[in-house]
């Protein structure tokens, strides 16, 4: 309907057979789990629209394109988690992510923010991203970022004050660990100086992250 502007929660939970959706300008919000579990394969969530909900996305295995325009200010907790055919997305700027938005999926490619400065707990854990640019406003990583991805090597700009509990590694001993491939650089500095920074400006959730992180500089 023309007068809509929220897409209830649960609208089109597990509807296996929506493979197609249109989400019309004037839309503002998409709420918990709207279309959880539904059987969508591609999504272009309109400008108007401020906030993506919890869970809205998640489960929905089929969902390989997820177009978002500029004015989408939220992506809730977990709003595309195990979207497992989900490849590939573009974050606009001035939008905020939230806990483990896409933990679970597909992702091999994002493109995040200019404007970010917080990346939440446990957003991509479990993705198969393979790298990431972390844009240069950042000033925090929460705990288990990127744990148990692809990503070997993170690159965190100079912006960075605090990094949660293992934003890398994996889980092959079935709780979270570093091996000697997982590695951190700090953008635009040599090693020497990269460490000297990090002692200087860069907090930890205790003495030990701090020693970890710190022999994982290259």
């Amino acid at each position: 309907p023309s007068n809509l502007d929220v897409i209830p929660r649960r609208a089109f939970c597990k509807c296996k057979d929506l493979t197609t959706v249109t989400i019309q300008n004037g839309i503002r919000q998409i709420q918990e789990n709207a279309f959880w579990g539904s059987g969508v394969e591609s999504v272009d969530i309109p400008g108007s629209v401020e906030s993506i909900g919890v869970g809205s996305f998640s489960n929905c295995s089929k969902l390989n394109s997820v177009t978002i325009g500029p004015g989408v200010k939220r992506i809730l907790n977990s709003a595309f988690s195990f979207c497992k055919s989900l490849k590939e997305i573009v974050i606009p700027d001035n939008c905020d992510l939230h806990i483990a938005a896409f933990r679970m999926s597909g992702l091999q490619k994002v493109t995040l923010p200019k404007t970010l400065e917080e990346i939440p707990e446990e957003i991509f854990q479990d993705s198969e991203l393979k790298e990431v640019v972390i844009p240069d406003r950042v000033i925090s990583i929460g705990d288990m970022a990127f744990l148990n991805s692809n990503i070997s090597t993170l690159e965190i700009p100079q912006s960075v004050k605090y990094l949660g509990k293992w934003i890398i590694g994996n889980m092959s001993s079935g709780k979270p660990g570093m091996t000697k491939q997982h590695k951190l650089k700090i953008r635009g500095l040599s090693k020497d100086e990269a460490k000297k920074f990090f002692e200087e400006n860069i907090r930890t959730p205790s003495v030990a992250y701090h020693n970890l992180y710190l022999r994982k500089i290259i």
